[in-house]
């Protein structure tokens, strides 16, 4: 039994492999055959799974990295789960300050890959959120700084 990540996007790159296509334009994915072949890959060391609310506009994101999977709720409060203490996720430990180094390396690496794949979630996070260094200003819109604040070129 393997213990990488793999997730439903890997699937595009995987049938490309398999009919002996390039892979690059799976972009969001990576080919399963060598983990299937057995194969010693450098493989990602965490996932990121997205839910934009169905019925409501809901959204969340969630990343996991083997021992702690931090959620991001911006019409509620984020969670954070320590899955080798609690593997049923029933203590929210967001708050507990043991956990404040790793909830501020989950938050920052979200963030980052959230940027990294266009995801624009990662404004929402900039405001609420301990992200670190930003490259922007929070307080514009995507709009506002492509366009220029009301209109202005910049």
């Amino acid at each position: 039994m393997r213990g990488e990540f793999v997730g439903l996007t890997d699937l595009t790159a995987t049938i490309l492999d398999l009919a002996g296509q390039d892979t690059a334009p799976a972009v969001d994915g990576r080919s399963l055959l060598p983990l299937v072949e057995g194969l010693d890959v450098p493989w990602r060391s965490e996932i990121v799974a997205e839910f934009h609310g169905h019925h409501f506009p809901y959204p969340q994101r969630m990343i996991h990295d083997g021992r702690y999977k931090l959620v991001v709720n911006p019409e509620s409060r984020d969670e954070l789960y320590d899955l080798d203490a609690d593997p049923h996720e029933l203590l929210n430990r967001i708050d507990h300050p043991e956990l404040a180094d790793v909830r501020r390396r989950l938050t920052r690496r979200l963030y980052e890959l959230l940027v990294e794949r266009g995801d624009n979630f990662h404004h929402w996070m900039s405001v609420m959120s301990d992200t670190g260094p930003l490259d922007h200003d929070p307080t514009l819109s995507a709009f506002e700084r492509d366009a220029g604040v009301y209109g202005k070129e910049t």
